[in-house]
């Protein structure tokens, strides 16, 4: 039997513990720029007009939207990756998913690097494929990926679609239906040297 030999990372975290930060944060802005909330908000908005303050609060949302939907989409993106390389190494014979992926598996002084393999065009293809009942689900997660690499990578072409689309509540739950779509065929991460159970798809 096979066994894992990736040192996974112990800060993947989870969606839980994103949407709290998510939502602790958004609550602090909320109480900075209220001035029934705020004891020192005549202080801390000196000689600014309400509409003003309220423009500034505006910029911190838009802000924190972004950067909670990249945190998002990149556990989710997590989720599968670590699939991949748990399936990869487990190399059942007819396991299509494995098939597809080893191809673009790349060898460097003899370790193998799993993070060519492409996300959309070869992972979340292959589970349509094999799970042809969540291919509006995955398209979905496919576009926001897209979204996720624009912010990734600074936002400096104008965006194909409005990003106001990707609101946090947007984006979180698409995660979670998922999280629920897949959590039972997706292999999670496993301590180096720890037997890989056969899992069907």
């Amino acid at each position: 039997m096979a066994k894992n030999s990736f040192d996974f990372s112990s800060h993947s975290g989870s969606l839980d513990s994103l949407e709290r930060y998510y939502r602790s944060m958004s609550d602090l802005i909320d109480r900075k720029h209220d001035p029934k909330q705020n004891p020192r908000y005549t202080t801390d908005f000196i000689g600014m007009r309400p509409e003003d303050v309220s423009a500034k609060a505006g910029e911190l949302r838009r802000e924190l939207t972004f950067e909670g939907n990249m945190a998002v989409l990149s556990h989710v993106e997590s989720l599968f990756r670590v699939d991949a390389i748990i399936r990869c190494q487990a190399n059942q014979k007819r396991d299509n998913l494995c098939k597809r992926f080893r191809t673009e598996i790349r060898m460097l002084n003899n370790r193998k690097l799993y993070h060519f393999i492409r996300l959309n065009e070869t992972i979340l293809d292959g589970w349509k494929e094999e799970h042809s009942e969540h291919t509006d689900l995955l398209n979905s997660l496919g576009q926001a990926f897209e979204y996720r690499n624009w912010l990734a990578h600074g936002k400096y072409w104008t965006y194909k679609e409005s990003p106001g689309k990707y609101t946090y509540e947007y984006v979180l739950h698409l995660a979670k239906d998922v999280a629920k779509a897949f959590g039972g065929l997706l292999y999670g991460q496993l301590p180096i040297n720890a037997k890989i159970e056969t899992k069907k798809i």
